[in-house]
């Protein structure tokens, strides 16, 4: 049987539409192949196979400038694994030895036998020509520098094993492994546990976090092409979350502004940090969480949101932008201001590559960001997600953007900053905010009592923020 392949092209090369996310709406190029049963995909900045293991072969393409070109149909021979990794000079495959490395023609280059003890690889990955990772059967993690003709191994197999609550566990039946642009952290995923895992090379950690707090399980995930701290993970709901949860309900417009925990979706997320895509009728099951890894903080949770429904998978992430897979067919109301033509033609292509832009960037003229303002806002966002205001305030004091002041104020709440806060206010320019916020300090210091100053200004820029619940608990602190 013939398989058809639709290729999208590199977010450089994509072109923009008026979207609520940016899309590539093609024509795309799509290829035909007689493998069967396609059960590998290796992909490289200038390359990409396409792998069959009961064909124990791969097809090799190469794509520039939207053409691509078939290199041809090269054999694996003794391949044992689903999974292959590409760079632009080779494939790497597990085969019942080890490791195998050949060219792109099938020449023979590298072998890279596996220790008994370790058992052979299941699992691996490339980062583009540098370095490769593997998980073996018995659950040992390796890592290669293969930027050179002799291969350097990078740290000593590492058992994988994990504090539990109360033992020492081994992290098994490991499905996916990939590693960050630096070569600094490697994320984990396994079929049977709701964690993500993240191995640290510098310090020889093994954190996690654990997706069970919203009754999930991590599917899919991705490090930043750019930003090496910042780990994209795709989460779907547990086969008994699933079981509570009711099709999505339909918002009318009337209903749109209320808050998520009315519809039937039982997935829980942090109200503030919940991007609720209002521009859809419903929302999916699945979530997408954006973690920082760091070795002083372990991994922490910057925000969580629940794609649309049209956005049926998340594809990688590449400051300021997360990329997913879009179907046409739900996001019709999206479109209503394409003509006819434009229309038929994104729905001719089944699925387009769609953008989102992440959160704390909305706002940010996207065209004019050049690569300092790129780094502040993400410094920005890393220092506000460890909770470290001050260094937050340093990385944007020269940004304008009103909504990261905004995002910063709300943080600002949360952590009691009041000196942070007013300053963001004002970098908001909103004089009533500030002047409100100026008076109730004014009004609580006539009081005499000290204590609550503090207290009731923080509530008022809470108020003024629309963050009311934050507000009232403030005030019932102070029992006012």
């Amino acid at each position: 049987s013939i398989a058809t392949f639709t290729l999208f092209p590199p977010q450089g090369e994509m072109e923009k539409l008026a979207l609520p996310t940016g899309s590539a709406a093609g024509p795309y190029p799509t290829i035909q192949t007689d493998l069967r049963s396609v059960t590998g995909f290796g992909a490289c900045p200038s390359h990409f196979a396409l792998f069959s293991l009961a064909n124990k072969k791969c097809e090799v393409y190469s794509y520039a400038a939207g053409v691509v070109s078939k290199g041809g149909t090269i054999a694996l021979p003794g391949v044992v694994g689903r999974d292959i990794a590409l760079t632009s000079e080779s494939i790497w495959y597990i085969s019942e030895k080890g490791l195998e490395c050949v060219t792109h023609s099938g020449t023979h280059k590298a072998s890279l036998p596996s220790a008994p003890a370790e058992g052979r690889p299941t699992v691996l990955f490339a980062s583009s020509d540098s370095m490769l990772v593997t998980v073996s059967s018995e659950s040992y993690l390796n890592i290669f520098d293969i930027r050179r003709r002799e291969i350097k191994t990078m740290i000593r197999p590492r058992k994988l094993e994990f504090d539990n609550g109360s033992e020492m566990q081994t992290l098994e039946e490991v499905k996916s492994v990939r590693i960050n642009a630096k070569g600094t952290f490697v994320s984990l995923i396994s079929h049977q546990s709701s964690r993500v895992f993240v191995y640290s090379l510098n310090s020889d950690t093994l954190d996690s976090y654990d997706f069970a707090t919203i009754k999930g399980s991590p599917t899919n995930h991705a490090w930043d092409l750019r930003e090496h701290r910042l780990l994209v993970v795709e989460v779907l709901p547990s086969l008994t979350q699933l079981k509570e949860v009711v099709s999505p309900v339909k918002t009318s417009g009337s209903d749109k502004n209320k808050n998520s925990s009315n519809n039937n979706n039982k997935v829980v997320t942090p109200p503030m940090d919940t991007d609720l895509n209002e521009g859809d009728d419903s929302l999916s099951q699945a979530e997408v969480c954006t973690l920082f890894a760091t070795e002083e903080f372990g991994l922490k949770m910057q925000y969580t949101f629940h794609p649309q429904l049209s956005e049926v998978a998340f594809v990688s992430s590449n400051v300021p932008f997360l990329s997913f897979l879009l179907n046409p067919a739900r996001a019709q109301g999206n479109m209503e201001h394409l003509s006819r033509n434009k229309k038929e033609a994104i729905a001719s292509q089944g699925l387009i590559l769609s953008q989102r832009c992440m959160r704390d960037f909305e706002g940010v003229q996207i065209s004019s960001l050049d690569d300092n303002a790129r780094v502040a806002l993400t410094d920005f966002s890393f220092y506000l997600t460890i909770g470290n205001m001050d260094e937050a305030y340093k990385a944007v004091k020269s940004i304008s953007s009103l909504n990261v002041w905004r995002n910063m104020a709300q943080m600002c709440v949360k952590t009691r900053r009041l000196d942070v806060a007013k300053v963001c206010l004002a970098n908001m320019n909103n004089a009533l905010a500030v002047h409100a916020v100026r008076d109730a300090s004014n009004k609580a210091a006539a009081t005499g009592d000290e204590t609550q100053v503090e207290a009731i200004s923080l509530a008022m820029v809470a108020t003024q923020l629309g963050m009311y619940k934050e507000a009232e608990v403030l005030l019932q602190e102070i029992a006012r």
